[in-house]
């Protein structure tokens, strides 16, 4: 029973240890979007093709039922920026942020949950704040399943709570 018990703590641990490497890759992966190509907003189709081996598959039809829905807000009102169109989707702040660091995981429902702490850095300001990014586990490995926003500033992403919630809202306009 010890044994067993042993056994399942250290499936815990590499489980953990997984995730938080899931969260970091994602976040690297993430961040030379933005640098590259400038991602703000919603992935467009391009971004997401280059995302989608690190979201789940939920999250990335959501992306795709939203740039649907953005597209369709744009045509109906030329002059009006459609939702989703700027601002840091993966993180509480606008801007977005200029570093991360990633904290060990924890269980959540059936996956896990990784506390991120990020920095935005612009001349000797610092902004600092931690979201939460949420995985499940498919097809052997981790994948980014939402992102529950914790920052409450006065210029903040505008996503709302969480990601999923967020690019549930349609109609949008």
């Amino acid at each position: 029973m010890a044994l067993a018990a042993l056994l399942l703590a250290g499936g815990e641990a590499l489980a953990a240890d997984e995730a938080k490497e899931a969260t970091a890759s994602f976040y690297r992966a993430y961040a030379q979007l933005r640098k590259t190509e400038g991602m703000t907003g919603i992935p467009n189709e391009a971004q997401l093709a280059k995302l989608s081996p690190l979201i789940t598959p939920a999250l990335r039809g959501l992306f795709s039922a939203a740039l649907r829905e953005q597209k369709r807000c744009k045509d109906r009102f030329p002059g009006d920026k459609p939702p989703w169109i700027e601002g840091d989707i993966f993180s509480s702040n606008f801007e977005g942020f200029t570093s991360f660091s990633v904290a060990d995981s924890r269980p959540r429902n059936q996956g896990r949950q990784v506390s991120v702490s990020f920095t935005y850095a612009e001349g000797k300001s610092r902004v600092r704040w931690n979201d939460v990014l949420v995985l499940r586990n498919g097809a052997g490995r981790w994948l980014v399943e939402d992102l529950y926003y914790h920052a409450h500033f006065a210029f903040g992403s505008g996503f709302g709570s969480n990601l999923k919630s967020s690019l549930k809202r349609i109609p949008a306009c």
